[in-house]
């Protein structure tokens, strides 16, 4: 089961609602570190339901030529974030739906943040 989205984008927000207690603590994780290419988490209620930044932008599948090296850059950095042992953070789900570019094709954004694929793997 997916997360539901609602997207309002006159407040310039989105709201997710995780699935799962489990996911949602992921999630919030991630969102909490304040990362360049996230979302900025504006509130949570502590239980399932996040309230994020809306990104304006445009999905990598519906540019012409797609900046590979920016997407690259950004898997890098991210699974880079900290490692436990031989185990880090990782976003496996590559789909093109879950990239996208914003501010003049400058900034890549993880639009899908990792739900369930955050393993330490």
């Amino acid at each position: 089961m997916k997360s539901e989205i609602i997207i309002n984008r006159e407040k310039n927000q989105v709201i997710k609602i995780c699935n799962s207690p489990k996911m949602f603590k992921k999630e919030l994780y991630i969102y909490k570190k304040k990362l360049p290419f996230t979302p900025r988490l504006i509130d949570n209620d502590g239980k399932i339901t996040l309230m994020l930044e809306y990104i304006e932008g445009i999905p990598i599948m519906d540019l012409e030529q797609p900046n590979f090296a920016k997407i690259t850059e950004l898997m890098i950095n991210f699974h880079s974030l900290e490692s436990k042992g031989s185990k880090c953070i990782c976003h496996y789900d590559n789909n093109p739906k879950n990239y996208l570019f914003s501010n003049g094709i400058q900034t890549v954004f993880l639009k899908k943040t990792p739900q369930s694929n955050l393993i330490w793997g």
